[in-house]
């Protein structure tokens, strides 16, 4: 019997990637580099903040990373901005959400996207009664595939971290599962291809939100 299901965001929960791109390309702009294409961005996610702009900044031409720092400033200024900007839910979270909620599962996101703007994105997405915690990069816990945060997670809930479940859509998230103990299920709509995914070896791959009720 699984208690707690802990979420992803970025590719998983919501479509953020326009939000990522549209604002580290301003920044990429600001230092003299040119912009990249929204879609390169979705091999940039999944490993916090930093390792996203040091991946841009090289992708745009700064091999030597002289410009990290300068981008890395701005973008976190920015994004405080921007972080919602065209960001959608995917087509039938909502819907699933609710039914696990009226199952009485306990609902988390784990994400390593900055604390304040992961609570920024699940509360204007989401509203603020739909997730029972909301976790985020910051210095409390190391970022994900450390499991220390997802361990955290089910001690809040009083169960065994075999009682949880981690849904992602990222190799990260599926390593995060597995270095907690967790069933790991891993959905093809957000940014990584199926070859890469599954090539991390979750326990479970869906296709769309409604699959992981029936999983459950």
């Amino acid at each position: 019997m699984y208690k707690v299901a802990i979420f992803d965001l970025d590719g998983t929960l919501a479509d953020t990637l326009e939000s990522i791109a549209y604002t580290c390309n301003a920044c990429l702009k600001q230092v003299g580099l040119a912009p990249i294409s929204s879609e390169a961005y979705k091999a940039f996610t999944g490993d916090g903040t930093e390792a996203l702009v040091r991946k841009a900044t090289r992708a745009a031409g700064d091999i030597e990373g002289k410009t990290v720092a300068q981008v890395l400033k701005l973008y976190t200024e920015m994004f405080a901005q921007n972080c919602t900007y065209k960001v959608r839910p995917y087509e039938g979270i909502q819907e699933t959400l609710q039914i696990l909620k009226e199952k009485g599962l306990k609902l988390a996101v784990l994400t390593n996207k900055k604390q304040e703007r992961a609570v920024m994105v699940i509360e204007h997405l989401f509203g603020k009664n739909m997730f029972d915690l909301i976790i985020g990069q910051s210095d409390r816990f190391p970022v994900k595939p450390n499991p220390t945060s997802a361990e955290w997670i089910a001690k809040q809930f009083s169960c065994k971290t075999g009682e949880c479940i981690f849904v992602g859509d990222t190799e990260i998230d599926v390593q995060t599962g597995q270095n907690a103990g967790m069933l790991t299920v891993g959905v093809l709509w957000g940014f990584r291809d199926r070859e890469i995914l599954e090539a991390a070896n979750p326990d479970q791959t869906i296709e769309k939100p409604d699959e992981l009720v029936n999983l459950l």
